[in-house]
């Protein structure tokens, strides 16, 4: 008997209950997913759309701006003694330009590129097999590139790879080698390290940062310069110094 009350009274509370939620909107600031996902927005004909490339091209400056406030923060930049450390700050911009694209993609064209991109088994896995954090960042650039076409979205792919080309040469504009100096004794690295920065000096490069090595003559300094052929003009350097009394006993260029 209890249990065919409680029935009957589920059923009217059912039949009372069910126009109004058939009839509600869900409240403000939820997610309602479509029953139909789709790319929005695809073709050539997306070239008229002069208002996103502009918003793009806006997005891909704030990006750039923001990355750099982490790539020249004066606490990180202290702690980059080697040149690794200043190639990771060429690649923030390109990992940055990486997650906007995305973003874009997905709030211009269907959330249904966002399904595609983290289906792809995580693109940062691409990283694990490069070997230089530069190469990982072109690896993910890329299939994003090819990814893009492939939806059929050939204006963003166009429009992605030229902000991408032209953040690499923003980003790469300076190059950075490392060179380890060992001489006699710790009194002639002394009295070397005016010299060799002078030396440096007038070929062009910019010294970042010197560390000595604990308890051995050796001595390492991280240059920044423009030139890619810049090894000649080290060794040019190392012979100068060397016509100067202030020769190293052994150098390592990297």
């Amino acid at each position: 008997m209890i249990t065919r009350t409680f029935s009957l009274a589920s059923a009217i509370i059912f039949c009372i209950t069910f126009p109004t939620l058939a009839i509600a909107q869900a409240a403000d600031g939820t997610v309602v997913l479509p029953t139909e996902v789709t790319i929005r927005n695809i073709g050539w004909r997306q070239i008229s759309n002069t208002a996103e490339i502009s918003e793009f091209f806006l997005a891909v400056v704030e990006t750039l701006i923001l990355v750099s406030a982490f790539a020249f923060h004066p606490r990180t930049n202290s702690m980059r003694d080697e040149a690794h450390g200043w190639r990771v700050q060429a690649s923030l911009y390109l990992f940055g330009l990486i997650g906007m694209l995305v973003g874009f993609l997905v709030v211009h064209h269907g959330f249904l590129i966002g399904f595609v991109i983290f289906g792809l088994g995580s693109l940062f896995r691409f990283r694990m097999s490069s070997n230089t954090l530069i190469d990982g960042t072109l690896v993910i650039m890329v299939t994003l590139v090819g990814l893009t076409v492939g939806l059929n979205l050939p204006v963003m792919a166009l429009v992605a790879t030229v902000a991408s080309v032209l953040t690499l040469y923003f980003a790469s504009f300076r190059k950075t080698t490392t060179i380890e100096l060992k001489f006699a004794d710790d009194e002639a690295l002394r009295a070397a390290i005016t010299p060799v920065r002078t030396a440096l000096s007038r070929k062009g490069f910019r010294i970042i940062s010197t560390s000595k090595a604990d308890f051995k003559p050796v001595i390492q300094f991280v240059l920044s310069h423009a030139d890619a052929e810049a090894i000649e003009q080290i060794t040019s350097a190392l012979d100068e110094l060397e016509n100067e009394g202030h020769g190293a006993k052994g150098w390592y260029i990297a």
